[in-house]
Parts: C-alpha cells; structure tokens; sequence
C-alpha cells in the first residue's frame, strides 16, 4: 500500500509544496485533517504543545504562533530525523537570504522568516558542530534583519568554542548527531511572543508539511494493525 494525496505520495506532495510552492497541494494536506480548526489543534497537541489558554482567537483566525510554539514545533521535527530528513532537506534548499541565513557561517540551515506589524521573525535549525535550534523575533527599530543574524552569529560562536572548533571553513556538510542538540529560544515572550508566519508566500509551512508525515505514519499503522 502506497500512501497518496491527489494521486500524489507525501514526498511529491513535500516536493510540490516546499520548492514549488504550490499552494493546492498544501491545502489538500492540510484538509486531510478535517476542518481548518481541527488542523490547528492538532498540529499544537502533536508539536506546539501550548496550553488552550495561550491559543488565542489569532492562532486560530490570524495564523499567528508564539516563539514558544514554533521551539516546541522544531524541536518535535528535529526529533524524529527518519520521519522529516526529506521535509528539512527540501527547506534547506529554498532557504530565504535573510534573518538568520546572513550569520557568516559556512553551516547547513533550515529556516523560515516572517514579518509583521515592525517585528522581524526567524525559527532554524542549524547543523553547526553541535546541532542547535533557534527562535527569535526582534523589532525593526532595533535592528530587524541585522540583529537575527548577529544573534544567530553569537550564538553558533559559542557552540564553536564549546566543541573547540578552531577552523569552521569548510564545514558546510557537517552533519547532525541526534545526540547533539541545544534549543535557544531568543527574543519577545510577552507583548509581542505572538507573531505571523506567512508561510505559505514563503514556500508552505513547516507544520504543515510536518502534520501530513505523521499523519502518513498514523495512515500506516493503522492499516498494519487492520491487516494484522
């Protein structure tokens, strides 16, 4: 049995979404799921773990998350390599040339950047010497871009040092242990923690793309069970 979407496998449909952008083939994944609040509460039990007293009417009718849910998210998806690898291989390859992505490093990057109301937002994962994910939304007025990246910057310096790294060139191959892995959530957590991810303008969502494999891998199990 071969798992499809439209006739399509979930690595076509992660294909189709991710590098192409197409934006149909990211609606039928997501509507798998039932209706669109349905989608949403899924996807915060099985990765943003936030509490219903957090989830605002924004999360639901503004697609807006807060840093802790995209930590939480990315951590969940970093987790579970034989699940997501091809998902964050193809975002790495349509990885946007800002935010974090300017740091000056030569590691591997998977990230998402968005913007709204003169804040500035990022959340990746990056394959330095020891695997580290980062969230942080930071104002325009501070900085914007300029500061993602020094952030992004530091903080890679300082895994550097604790791994005693003293020559990063040509390391942009390094990869990841699952044993090596550091969550840094850097940036507003009160007034301004919840902020837009325009995902889809940004070649589909993480959690969408996310949501679909587990519900892939839940498809799978059950028709196991069914048969056994």
């Amino acid at each position: 049995y071969v798992f499809t979407i439209g006739d399509m496998t979930l690595p076509e449909c992660h294909y189709r979404s991710i590098i192409l952008g197409d934006n149909e083939v990211a609606v039928k994944m997501r509507d798998l799921i039932g209706s669109y609040d349905q989608f949403k509460l899924t996807v915060n039990e099985a990765f943003g773990h936030v509490s219903e007293e957090y989830l605002t009417e924004e999360f639901y009718n503004e697609n807006k998350f807060s840093t802790q849910f995209w930590i939480n998210t990315l951590r969940a998806v970093s987790d579970q390599p034989d699940l997501f690898q091809d998902m964050m291989r193809n975002y790495n390859m349509v990885q946007t040339a800002d935010g974090f992505a300017t740091y000056g490093k030569p590691y591997s990057l998977v990230h998402i950047r968005g913007e709204e109301g003169g804040f500035v937002c990022d959340v990746g994962e990056i394959s330095g010497p020891e695997t580290y994910l980062l969230a942080c939304c930071v104002s325009e007025e501070a900085g914007g871009d300029k500061i993602l990246s020094e952030i992004n910057a530091l903080i890679c310096s300082y895994v550097e040092e604790c791994a005693n790294v003293s020559d990063s060139s040509g390391r942009n191959n390094f990869v990841r242990g699952d044993s090596a892995m550091t969550v840094v959530s850097a940036g507003n957590n009160d007034k301004h923690e919840a902020f837009v991810w325009i995902g889809i303008a940004l070649g589909g969502a993480l959690v969408l793309s996310g949501i679909t494999a587990l519900i892939f891998w839940l498809v799978r199990r059950r028709r196991e069970d069914y048969y056994d």
